[in-house]
């Protein structure tokens, strides 16, 4: 088999361009600058979730950019590093491991990390950055009675962050489910206080059979800003309370959306140049019975043309206490150009709406992050031969079902998933 050569143009140039920027990199590095407030105390913890169980109490804090950076002394929003505050207190009579590939299974370990903001005309700084990262570090054995607090570093997520922090035992796997918000003043989800979107006269309590009736009883899709035109099915009902949703869509691989601005746009157009997924970008606005959704989230696959994304609202019924939430559901396959949006280019929707519903749910049972799910009339059927469009004139597809699902609150395995009838 003959092998492939790169041409000795090609290579040269490579070889360029890898010397420029070993040439450029210490001067680059040569900036940063290494001051952590030693005066600082901590006001972060106040934000502390715990959780105790068998036990074993776990709390945990998901540090903003300008709080990491005093602890830290350095920037590590710039190299796209997130601090993750934690305190573990064993009460078993066994020793526990923590296991940081929970948290994030890409975490940095404190050499990579602070090599990261290491200066070749620096030596002595470079010594102090990385006594510094490793007295910040946790201590991942914790022996029966002990407690260990520090830190540990993981990749940065804007918007919000679900964790899983597991401690292994010889006999034993204890896992805490945690969900952050990480609020930086561009995220749709900040712009409501979900408390005051109904009156509570307007709330209704709804037992299971009357909510499967009132889902049958909804509009079948989102509308136009004037309600004159319809646009994608309304094909999913959730059940659980706000931060059990989040979190379930959290860990199940969805991220939060950024207002429409100036920014997010330049953001969306990087990737779509240059083909990286951006986790945040924006999602138009459609309409549900007057309303634009409350929040919209997205599962990034491997660039923007590819998405999975979900409009949510806040419905004015609860199921025993819980809220409910409509949403609209549907995958991006690609991109075209149009005078139905602003921006003159919208994306592709991929006909089979049922496909991206069934997803969804393997995606959240894989999670254990479903109590019970099943489906109810009211979208109405739409087939091949008769499909029914959207507002940007893409046709869709659907046996004209909606999809119930019942959040779990703890983790239940797939197997034990309840179907509603």
């Amino acid at each position: 088999m003959r092998r492939y050569r790169l041409p000795h143009k090609r290579i040269s140039i490579i070889k360029a361009l890898l010397c420029i920027l070993l040439l450029v990199q210490p001067f680059v590095a040569g900036c940063v600058t290494f001051s952590p407030d030693r005066q600082w105390h901590d006001p972060h913890l106040e934000r502390a979730q715990t959780a105790q169980q068998n036990d074993v109490t776990v709390s945990v804090v998901v540090l903003d950019d300008e709080e990491a950076k005093k602890i830290y002394g350095v920037d590590l929003g710039d190299k796209e590093i997130r601090a993750i505050w934690l305190e573990i207190e064993n009460n078993t009579a066994e020793t526990l491991h923590l296991l940081p590939s929970s948290l994030d299974i890409d975490y940095f370990s404190q050499n990579e990390a602070a090599y990261r903001f290491h200066s070749s005309f620096k030596p002595q700084q470079n010594r102090q950055l990385s006594e510094h990262f490793h007295a910040l570090a946790i201590r991942k054995n914790l022996t029966a009675g002990e407690k260990t607090v520090g830190y540990v570093l993981v990749n940065r997520h804007r918007g919000g962050r679900y964790l899983v922090v597991e401690l292994l035992s010889d006999q034993t796997l204890h896992r805490f489910d945690f969900m952050f918000a990480l609020p930086d003043g561009s995220f749709d989800f900040e712009e409501i206080d979900f408390g005051s979107v109904y009156a509570s006269e307007q709330l209704k309590s709804l037992d299971m059979p009357a909510l499967k009736s009132w889902a049958e009883l909804l509009p079948c899709c989102t509308t136009n800003a004037h309600g004159d035109k319809y646009g994608d099915p309304l094909n999913v009902i959730f059940v659980g309370d706000m931060n059990y949703l989040m979190g379930a869509l959290t860990r199940s691989g969805w991220a939060f959306t950024e207002r429409i601005s100036g920014k997010a746009a330049w953001e969306t157009t990087k990737s779509t140049l240059f083909g990286a997924p951006e986790w945040n970008f924006p999602i138009s606005p459609l309409y549900f019975r007057g309303r634009h959704q409350d929040f919209a989230m997205q599962r990034p696959r491997g660039s923007i043309p590819q998405r999975n994304h979900m409009r949510i609202w806040l419905a004015p019924v609860t199921l025993d206490g819980s809220q409910v939430w409509v949403a609209q559901l549907s995958r991006d396959i690609g991109v075209k150009p149009t005078w139905h949006s602003p921006f003159l280019f919208t994306h592709v929707i991929d006909p089979e709406v049922d496909e991206d519903r069934s997803y969804l749910l393997e995606m959240l049972m894989r999670s254990e992050s479903v109590e019970a799910y099943g489906y109810v009339h009211g979208v109405g059927e739409a087939t091949l031969e008769a499909p029914k469009f959207n507002l940007t004139e893409d046709p869709y597809r659907t046996d004209g079902r909606r999809m119930l699902v019942v959040i779990a609150e703890n983790p239940v395995p797939i197997n034990e998933v309840s179907v509603i009838p």
